[in-house]
């Protein structure tokens, strides 16, 4: 009995697809996950290398137990772990920005803020600061995303620039 045996006809079609990346969509509790560990294992199985892997989740809970369904797969199997990179979208994207970030025109340890974040440091302020000769201490919340939007315009080249709304 091979580990492929445990899974229904529509997640051993997800799990076997060796060629390209595999999107599923299903209901909650129909076995998305488990397609997906599957196929992981199955792939490094077939000799694919764990570094070739990418599995992405929306929840650092969900990433650490898919790892771990991954490990015990291979484990049952007599494999290695070979360590696919499995995590979060966010974890992912702030891993390849890092890694992209001077072709990028960033610093290596630059910082993300969500909009909490933002919020503390801007009360955190000296009440004395000034927003850009506005008169106002402190930009307004919604003027924190024009904000951002500037900045990120004002590093690309014209014909790539985000249209003003």
């Amino acid at each position: 009995m091979t580990l492929l045996d445990e899974l229904n006809s529509g997640q051993r079609e997800a799990a076997t697809a060796l060629e390209g990346p595999v999107l599923i969509l299903a209901g909650a509790g129909t076995g998305k996950t488990r397609a997906i560990t599957y196929r992981i294992a199955h792939l490094i199985e077939q000799g694919v290398p764990g570094s070739a892997i990418l599995a992405v989740t929306f929840t650092n809970k969900a990433a650490g137990q898919m790892k771990e369904r991954v490990r015990d797969l291979l484990v049952r199997k007599g494999l290695a772990f070979d360590d696919p990179w499995i995590g979060t979208f966010h974890s992912f994207c702030a891993w390849l920005l890092r890694r992209e970030a001077s072709r990028l025109g960033l610093p290596r340890d630059f910082k993300i803020y969500d909009a909490d974040d933002q919020n503390r440091r801007r009360e955190a302020r000296p009440r004395t600061a000034q927003h850009q000769g506005s008169g106002r201490a402190y930009p307004r919340t919604a003027g924190t995303h024009q904000l951002r939007e500037k900045s990120c315009n004002d590093s690309l080249p014209g014909r790539q620039r985000r249209s003003e709304a």
